[in-house]
């Protein structure tokens, strides 16, 4: 059991200012019961000392913290309602933004390594076929593979929020998930042009998914953010999938096709080329 030792001459010492070690707790190691209560005891403590250092009486000190200690602060939660009201859903796609990135580089970025093997690239180079070519056709069956999983997580969805999939911010949140998860394909690929390890693999699988999640807003509400972050998370293709999912979750059910849902979805495409783009430039100048 725990126990709290009071010592006779306690008021004495503690009204003329002597207030550390005066107590002695004796406690069970590892009791939550004894952490509670030498906290309760340092918050009445602290509080009467107030008092008695106010020029307040032994009495009155007494019975004001003991007025204080009572006190319940009330706390209210106020609830959105009508439009813009978050649903569950779209925060079920707003985490995909995460999901995706980790297990699109850990599942693809070991495949595609394989075809830097030596014998496998010299194979290649001797082909007919041209090394663009080459690379779009991985790329194109890497896309097959990742429709299935984007399969998956759209199938999970439909079992868990069937009403808000079969409508219009549904249809949306599908169309910007599959565009952020071709970028999240096109990033593997990238990503394995430089890593040679599994390892590695899984290193940046990580690094891409926590970093991108926490500076583009998964983890995080953008409204959180300071002007300069959001200037920076903006380069950070997350950011737009995010943006694009808080502009749906802010229609109404049957709200039209809004000019920030298409901007942030035509950012993204523009992230996929570019990503593209600089992966065939890299395996270019490494073949």
């Amino acid at each position: 059991d725990d126990v709290l030792v009071i010592p006779k001459d306690f008021t004495k010492k503690f009204t003329v200012g002597e207030r550390t070690g005066i107590l002695e707790c004796r406690k069970v190691p590892s009791s939550q019961f004894a952490v509670l209560l030498h906290t309760q005891m340092e918050q009445y403590l602290g509080q009467l000392a107030f008092y008695l250092d106010s020029g307040f009486s032994v009495e009155e000190a007494v019975k004001y913290t003991s007025r204080d200690m009572r006190l319940e602060a009330q706390v209210e939660f106020p609830e959105e309602s009508g439009k813009g009201k978050r649903s569950r859903a779209s925060y079920f796609f707003q985490y995909l933004g995460y999901i995706f990135i980790c297990i699109i580089i850990e599942s693809f970025g070991s495949t595609l390594m394989v075809f830097r093997k030596k014998e496998i690239a010299a194979r290649n180079r001797c082909s007919a076929v041209s090394f663009t070519s080459q690379n779009l056709q991985i790329i194109a069956g890497c896309g097959l593979h990742a429709l299935l999983v984007f399969g998956c997580f759209m199938i999970m969805a439909f079992l868990l929020y069937r009403d808000f999939m079969m409508s219009l911010m549904g249809l949306l949140s599908m169309g910007n998930a599959l565009v952020f998860l071709f970028f999240a394909l096109t990033l593997a690929y990238l990503v394995s042009r430089f890593v040679k390890t599994s390892n590695g693999i899984s290193i940046l699988s990580n690094i891409f998914g926590l970093g991108f999640a926490f500076l583009g807003g998964v983890f995080v509400p953008l409204d959180l953010f300071t002007d300069t972050l959001q200037k920076i998370a903006k380069f950070i293709p997350v950011y737009w999938y995010v943006f694009v999912n808080d502009a749906i979750a802010k229609m109404d059910s049957n709200g039209g096709f809004t000019g920030e849902i298409c901007m942030g979805i035509l950012v993204q495409a523009g992230f996929i080329a570019a990503a593209i783009c600089l992966g065939l430039l890299v395996g270019h100048k490494k073949t």
